[in-house]
């Protein structure tokens, strides 16, 4: 249906519609079950873009028999009175807001990167305890590193070793505080 109904040539659209195009798709992350789907007929239906289709009929005689045939001609055509005032940048941006499960995931920013590679060092930190004396221990003194972090100070690093249970186990701690 969408290879004879749909606008098939995007040279029908507006150059404003035309340049929407690859910002779209720079974020469009269809749902699981919509893969499936056309990329074009996505873009016409999530952002409400319609078009016109027409056809007429007429006979016309077959090359070979001379039978005579009725024809169906089927011509696709942008509706001129369409406002395309609204389909802009903003107007995209606006649609993703509304619509972020739609969007494509984006790298996590660089704290968030370090906020979980820190997460991940904890965890490993937490694993290497053996009794809960040293859980706990480990415990403290990651919420002693957090808490004396202050986001108004200048950048510093700390290295502090903390000593389990004996003097051959211990377990090294990083402190960095932010600018």
């Amino acid at each position: 249906w969408w290879n004879w109904y749909g606008p098939s040539s995007f040279e029908i659209l507006p150059e404003k519609i035309q340049n929407l195009w690859p910002k779209f798709f720079d974020k469009f992350h269809p749902e699981p079950d919509q893969k499936h789907i056309y990329r074009t007929i996505h873009f016409f239906l999530k952002l409400c873009i319609s078009w016109i289709v027409s056809w007429n009929y007429s006979y016309e005689q077959d090359q070979h028999t001379g039978i005579p045939l009725l024809v169906c001609k089927y011509r696709i055509k942008w509706w001129d009175k369409f406002n395309d005032e609204k389909y802009d940048s903003k107007y995209l941006d606006n649609f993703f807001n509304k619509n972020p499960k739609l969007c494509k995931f984006a790298a996590p920013d660089q704290t968030t990167a370090k906020f979980l590679q820190a997460k991940s060092t904890a965890s490993a930190m937490l694993a290497q305890a053996k009794t809960k004396k040293e859980y706990k221990k480990l415990m403290a003194e990651m919420l002693r590193s957090l808490d004396s972090e202050s986001e108004d100070e200048s950048s510093t690093s700390s290295i502090k070793t903390v000593d389990l249970v004996d003097d051959t186990t211990s377990v090294t701690i990083i402190r960095t505080k932010k600018k």
